[in-house]
């Protein structure tokens, strides 16, 4: 999953730009927000991840940021789709309107060809 950081996000501190990975209370509406790390939570156990950043770095003109790659077994997912409606969930992650997702290729790995 290609993703891109949109300049608004890149302008904020590192501070503020790691506040979102993090359980946290919002200042304005007072209520718990669980954070990125947290949305992400059910997928730990069934989810393998792993993360290919730009080798040219962040913000390159007309390139995503890392692309993101998920394995799991046919029975989790659900889990995976769930993960990724909670990421997307502005009450759980508060990050997303700074986001820009590429397309989404979904695969089945085989034994052999």
């Amino acid at each position: 999953m290609p993703i891109r950081k949109t300049p608004e996000r890149w302008q904020k501190t590192t501070l503020e730009r790691h506040a979102y990975f993090y359980p946290r209370v919002d200042h304005a509406s007072g209520t718990p927000v669980p954070g990125h790390a947290r949305a992400a939570e059910k997928g730990i156990p069934c989810l393998f991840r792993r993360v290919f950043h730009d080798p040219d770095g962040y913000q390159s003109n007309g390139e995503f940021d890392f692309v993101t790659y998920f394995e799991c077994d046919d029975e989790s997912l659900p889990v995976f789709d769930q993960v990724l409606m909670s990421r997307r969930d502005l009450q759980q992650n508060p990050e997303w309107p700074y986001v820009e997702e590429g397309p989404m290729w979904r695969g089945r790995r085989v034994l052999r060809w």
